[in-house]
């Protein structure tokens, strides 16, 4: 939780690993369990101050990545919402393991393919965002709040 204090304290500092038309992407670091944690936040949640577009999106993106997960399909192993104030975003499995392993993303693709095995993953499921039926999750008691 310091880490993801600190972010919204000093973007500045931040590890930024990715950033698309939509997204942005931080490193938060490695959990005991091995796992590396990535931040995705949607550029301007902060600077806009409504969450409630941001929530919608956050849980489609859940939505699809809980689908494709269904499907078999390699997605973040975990995908969390985490809001601060009016700020919110998504802490998700990164992918490229702390900088260990690359993903070729095509353009305006939803999933890219790790470049030392060649396996899909699916990872910019926003592409597709559409307004879900309920809010899972990103209700106020599944997300964290900072």
């Amino acid at each position: 939780m310091g880490r993801i204090n600190s972010f919204y304290d000093d973007r500045r500092s931040a590890d930024r690993i990715g950033s698309g038309t939509m997204n942005s992407v931080f490193r938060m670091g490695q959990l005991e369990s091995g796992i590396w944690v990535a931040l995705r936040e949607m550029r301007n949640s902060m600077w806009y101050g409504h969450a409630e577009p941001y929530i919608h999106a956050y849980e489609s993106y859940c939505g699809l990545a809980e689908h494709y997960a269904r499907e078999e399909c390699r997605v973040p192993e975990f995908c969390i919402g985490v809001s601060s104030g009016e700020a919110t975003a998504l802490l998700v499995e990164d992918l490229i393991a702390g900088g260990e392993r690359e993903i070729h993303l095509p353009s305006k693709s939803i999933w890219g393919t790790f470049q030392d095995t060649g396996e899909r993953v699916y990872i910019d499921l926003d592409h597709y965002n559409t307004r879900p039926e309920e809010i899972r999750f990103m209700s106020e008691e599944a997300r964290i709040n900072l």
